[in-house]
């Protein structure tokens, strides 16, 4: 019983880890398509 809640406690972990990096690789990517719009309208 307490190893699964161990196991389960760093799976949290691994998901909170995991969905900080996904938003924050969504940020830059939305960085880069707004840069890319600026790009366009410019040129």
């Amino acid at each position: 019983m307490i190893q699964t809640e161990k196991g389960s406690q760093s799976c949290a972990i691994y998901l909170r880890v995991v969905s900080d990096w996904v938003t924050a690789c969504l940020q830059e990517i939305s960085i880069f398509l707004e840069l890319g719009a600026c790009l366009n309208n410019e040129y």
